[in-house]
């Protein structure tokens, strides 16, 4: 990381609040006296030292964006908030390029720009609780105990796995089998409830409706479907209809690796999922937004929850050329819009939760740093910290920055 250039821009955004309800992320990055504004965040986080504020009735989302500049300092001051839409913001990319002066986000002509807007969910990284596609957990369970024959045992056990079963967790099978024993006393029943589990999954992630669709349409027809998915969910009138609402500038375009690159053919991008986000920036040049491109999944996964893509997996910290591809994946990215003026940012990994240390985390944000730098100077950097908290971040003055 020694190689970073101080002249570089990397901005900053902070985990405010958690709560989930819909898909919606509010905010401000206007550092100058005045404020990280309220953002909302569904992942679990907490409000970090007192850079916003969190305001119920702003919009929820999953916004991962617990994020530190390199460049920036940590205390925005007081929040400054009641933003409701149809209050003026300052105009998406008629700014031009955006970079970070000090403690600001200004434009090309350094005047400081707020930036407020949304998380466009489950369009180019889908996650199954938002767009109906997979079943709830309580809905799975009532599917899985079906062949229990007693109500209220069935119930019952329902409840205590609902309860004390992490299905992500590696010890999940014996967990399940040990409250099903005690509930049910019949360790038979109990091990073909599993082996149905096993041998019927429910779609949970990104990797499982492939796989299904795979399964049932083979490679072709699956990708096509995806396709047909992406197309119907969101299309240009919905970043018209969010201009014409007013009070965003900004939307949030979170992607799986997998939209661009296939794991039997790595380092090798595909033009049919980059067509997806050139038309995201397009439309978001054409209707007065910036975009921040969210790398929502990397290869392996950076946690082990669904909204990675890859439910339970969290490999990319163990696994070295999971982690060259997500570098040479996000090189590939900044390589392709560095002079689009639209991109606000790009955000490095969402949620990196399952990083087993900040050192880690870091390690892996500084040669993904390097590579974008090595083909882009002038878009921010976004980076967040994995809810291990904005206090144990480096200081960007150890960074070469």
């Amino acid at each position: 990381m020694n190689a970073m250039k101080a002249k570089v821009n990397i901005g900053i955004i902070m985990v405010l609040a958690a709560t989930a309800a819909c898909d919606v992320m509010v905010f401000s990055c206007n550092f100058g006296g005045g404020a990280a504004e309220d953002q909302i965040n569904d992942g679990g986080g907490s409000q970090i030292g007192d850079n916003g504020h969190a305001d119920p009735d702003a919009g929820i989302g999953d916004t991962g964006a617990d994020a530190q500049p390199f460049d920036a300092a940590v205390d925005a001051g007081t929040p400054d908030v009641g933003m409701d839409a149809g209050t003026h913001v300052d105009a998406g990319p008629t700014h031009g390029f955006l970079s970070v002066q000090g403690q600001q986000i200004v434009d090309e002509h350094g005047v400081p720009v707020t930036l407020r807007g949304l998380h466009v969910g489950s369009w180019l990284s889908i996650e199954t609780w938002i767009s109906g596609i997979g079943p709830g957990w309580s809905e799975i369970y009532t599917s899985m105990l079906a062949m229990v024959p007693d109500p209220d045992a069935r119930l019952r056990l329902k409840n205590r796995v609902l309860n004390e079963v992490d299905l992500g967790s590696p010890t999940a099978e014996a967990d399940f089998l040990r409250i099903c024993g005690e509930e049910l006393g019949d360790t038979g029943l109990c091990q073909e409830i599993v082996d149905y589990w096993k041998t019927h999954p429910p779609v949970q992630d990104e990797r499982g409706i492939s796989t299904v669709l795979q399964t049932r349409f083979g490679q072709s027809g699956m990708m096509d479907l995806r396709d047909a998915y992406r197309r119907a969910w969101v299309s240009e009138d919905d970043f018209r209809v969010i201009a014409a609402a007013g009070g965003v500038n900004l939307l949030r375009i979170p992607f799986w690796w997998a939209l661009l690159e296939e794991d039997g053919n790595p380092y090798s991008y595909s033009e049919r999922g980059f067509s997806h986000l050139d038309n995201a920036l397009d439309w978001c040049a054409r209707h007065g937004f910036y975009c921040v491109l969210d790398l929502h999944g990397a290869p392996g996964g950076q946690n082990d929850t669904q909204h990675s893509g890859e439910i339970g997996r969290n490999e990319l910290w163990v696994n070295a050329e999971f982690q060259n591809r997500t570098v040479e994946l996000l090189r590939e990215v900044a390589g392709r819009y560095r002079d689009r003026p639209e991109v606000a940012g790009y955000d490095l990994l969402n949620e990196p939760m399952g990083a087993p240390s900040m050192a880690a985390l870091f390690t892996l944000y500084g040669r993904i740093y390097e590579a974008i730098r090595s083909v882009d100077e002038r878009h921010i950097v976004i980076v967040e910290d994995g809810y291990m908290g904005l206090d144990k971040m480096p200081d960007p003055a150890t960074l070469g920055v």
